[in-house]
C-alpha cells in the first residue's frame, strides 16, 4: 500500500488556537506555583488564598472558566450550520463529559486518608463535608459550570444576558439571606462552594464571548490567523470590554467600605457582617468584646494584614476607594467580611467581574504574541494541550516531591528548589503525553 494514500485519506487534524493554548498553560503553571508555596511561611501573602481580597493566587482559577467558555465556543461554532440534530448531539456530548468530569473530580478529592474512614462512611455529617468543602473544588466547579451555561449556547444575546442576570442577582439574593455566612461556616466552602457556579458563570461567559468574537474572523477554523489587519480591530474591542471588567469589579469592590468599623469607633471579633450584600444595620460591637485571644494579624495598630499602614479619616477619597487588587485590606476587626470585597471563597460578583476581565486581557497579551513570536517549542503549549492531566497529576507530585524534606518552615532556597523540581516534573509528564500523543479530553 502507497503510504502516502493512505495518509491522505485520514481526516485532517482540526488546527487549535496556539493562543489558547498558551493561556490553559499560563494557567497550569500559575497553579502549579501557589498551590505549591501556598503550604511554606516564606511565601508572600500576594501568592496565597486569603479569601478577603483577590491576589495573585486568587486570579488563576478564573482563567481555566474562561478557557472553558472559549473551548464551548469552538465546539458549538463547528456545529453551527450542522443543523439541529448535531447541535443536540453536541449539547449531550457536552453534558456527559461534565458528568464525567464531576465524577472523576469526586474520585480525586475524596478524602480517602480519613481517619476511620469505614466508620466514617456511615455518618451523614461526612457525607455533608464531602458535598459542601471536599467534592466542590476546581474540576466539580467547571463541570457544574458548563453545565449551566449549556442553554446559553442556543441562545441570543439578550437571552443570554437575561440568563447571566438571573444568575447574579440569585446568587447576591441567596447569599444576603444565608448562603454567604453558610460557606464561611464549618466545614468552609471552596472556590464559591455548591452554588459557586452562579458567579463561575462570569469568566466562563466572558471566554464564550471571545471565542465567538475571534470565531467570526474565520467560521472555518480558529487556526492562530494570519489576519493581523482584521483581528487589531476586534483586539481593540477586547481590550475595551477587559478594562470595563476589571475597572467594574473594582467599583463594585468599593462598597465594602460601608462596613468598615473604624469609622464607627469599634472593632470586632466577629469576622463576617451580618447583612452582607445590602449592609442592613451593623453588629452592634463595642471595643471591649474584642476576642482576648486574637492573632497578631488583628491587633490595635492601625495596620493591615501586611502591615503596611492603613489610613481611615485623611482624605475624602480614602472613605469611598477601596484598596486596589492585590493590596491587602485592613483585618475583619476594623473591616467586616462582605459580600463586596473581592473573595474567591465567597465567588463574589466584584472578584469574578474583575477576574474575568484580567483574564480576557492576559488571553489578547497571548494571542497577540502568538502571532509575532513562532517557536517550535513553547512548555505553556505543551502544558495548555494536556491541562487536565497536569491538573490531576500536579497535587500528588507536589506531595511526592516535598515529602521528607520540605516543611513549612523551610528556607526560601530549599522552597524555590522544590518549586523548580516540581514544575519540572509536571512538564515532563505533559511533554511525555505529547510524545506519545495522548491528549486527556474530558
Amino acid at each position: 500500500m502507497n503510504p502516502t494514500n493512505a495518509d491522505s485519506r485520514k481526516p485532517p487534524a482540526r488546527p487549535r488556537l496556539e493562543s489558547l493554548d498558551q493561556f490553559r498553560g499560563y494557567a497550569v503553571a500559575s497553579m502549579v506555583v501557589v498551590n505549591f508555596l501556598g503550604a511554606f511561611a516564606v511565601t508572600p501573602r500576594v501568592l496565597r488564598h486569603t479569601n478577603d481580597y483577590c491576589s495573585y493566587a486568587d486570579t488563576v482559577m478564573p482563567h481555566f472558566l474562561f478557557a472553558v467558555g472559549f473551548a464551548l465556543a469552538i465546539v458549538w461554532g463547528r456545529t453551527a450550520t450542522s443543523g439541529a440534530d448535531s447541535q443536540r448531539r453536541t449539547q449531550w456530548r457536552l453534558v456527559r463529559r461534565s458528568l464525567t468530569l464531576a465524577a472523576v473530580a469526586f474520585l480525586l478529592y475524596f478524602p480517602w486518608g480519613t481517619n476511620n474512614l469505614p466508620t466514617q462512611f456511615f455518618e451523614s455529617s461526612f457525607w455533608f463535608s464531602v458535598f459542601k468543602r471536599d467534592w466542590f473544588q476546581t474540576l466539580t466547579h467547571i463541570a457544574a459550570t458548563t453545565l449551566w451555561m449549556l442553554p446559553m449556547l442556543k441562545w441570543g444575546p439578550v437571552k443570554r444576558s437575561v440568563w447571566l442576570a438571573t444568575s447574579i442577582l440569585l446568587h447576591a439574593f441567596l447569599s444576603e439571606i444565608f448562603y454567604f455566612h453558610w460557606v464561611h461556616a464549618s466545614p468552609g466552602g471552596i472556590d464559591g462552594g455548591p452554588l459557586g457556579f452562579l458567579t463561575w458563570l462570569i469568566p466562563a461567559s466572558i471566554g464564550l464571548w471571545a471565542g465567538e468574537a475571534m470565531q467570526r474572523l474565520d467560521p472555518r477554523t480558529l487556526e492562530a490567523l494570519p489576519l493581523a489587519s482584521a483581528k487589531k480591530p476586534l483586539r481593540a474591542k477586547c481590550l475595551f470590554v477587559a478594562c470595563a471588567l476589571m475597572l467594574l469589579g473594582y467599583s463594585m469592590s468599593c462598597l465594602t467600605r460601608h462596613f468598615d468599623r473604624n469609622d464607627r469607633g469599634i472593632e470586632s471579633s466577629q469576622k463576617l457582617a451580618e447583612s452582607p450584600v445590602l449592609g442592613l444595620g451593623f453588629p452592634a460591637d463595642s471595643e471591649d468584646n474584642h476576642s482576648e485571644n486574637n492573632d497578631s494579624e488583628n491587633n490595635d495598630s492601625e495596620t493591615n494584614d501586611s502591615g503596611t499602614p492603613h489610613s481611615n479619616s485623611s482624605g475624602a477619597w480614602q472613605h469611598f476607594l477601596a484598596e486596589p487588587p492585590f493590596v491587602p485590606p485592613p483585618s475583619y476587626p476594623k473591616r467586616a467580611w462582605n459580600y463586596w470585597m473581592m473573595s474567591q471563597k465567597a465567588g463574589t460578583l466584584s472578584y469574578q467581574s474583575f477576574a474575568g476581565g484580567l483574564s480576557l486581557l492576559v488571553f489578547l497579551l497571548f494571542d497577540w504574541a502568538s502571532e509575532r513570536i513562532r517557536s517550535r517549542w513553547n512548555p505553556l503549549t505543551t502544558l495548555g494541550r494536556n491541562a487536565i492531566a497536569c491538573y490531576i497529576a500536579h497535587g500528588f507530585l507536589i506531595d511526592a516531591i516535598s515529602s521528607g524534606w520540605l516543611q513549612k518552615t523551610s528556607p526560601e532556597s530549599h522552597v524555590l528548589l522544590g518549586l523548580f523540581l516540581v514544575l519540572s516534573a509536571t512538564f515532563g509528564l505533559a511533554k511525555f503525553l505529547e510524545w506519545r500523543g495522548i491528549f486527556l479530553r474530558l
